[in-house]
């Protein structure tokens, strides 16, 4: 299995779930410690993105290589979670860039961001 560099963006509580699946991962040869976007293979937001934020978030993303995917890691990245109806949330980090997995939950345990990002790895192996 290929290393995977994963820049983990957390902005809410559902980083504390990622972050416990940090160790699972390492296992596997996937780093969420990266900090640098330039050479990350995927993108993980975990937690509630609000309007004042989208930028960063944003601009983040631009930096990522073309071929680096995003993992929407929770119902508030998935969709604003219980928060969608408020006029502060981006209703899911879709509408800023397009997301390659959505991993549900309030919150999603560890073991859901180990399945996404091994479910990346295997789709990268089988496209080589």
């Amino acid at each position: 299995m290929p290393p995977l560099r994963v820049l983990h963006v957390p902005v809410a509580c559902c980083a504390l779930e990622s972050l416990a699946a940090a160790s699972a991962l390492a296992e596997l040869g996937i780093d969420v410690g990266e900090t640098d976007p330039a050479i990350a293979d995927v993108m993980v937001v975990s937690g509630t993105v609000t309007h004042a934020m989208a930028a960063t978030v944003q601009g983040l993303h631009a930096r990522l290589p073309d071929d680096a995917r995003v993992v929407a890691f929770g119902a508030c990245a998935s969709t604003g979670g219980p928060y969608w109806d408020s006029p502060t949330v981006v209703q899911g980090i879709e509408s800023l860039f397009p997301v390659d997995r959505f991993v549900p939950g309030c919150p999603p345990r560890p073991q859901a961001l180990v399945d996404a990002l091994t479910d990346l790895l295997d789709d990268a192996a089988g496209a080589r």
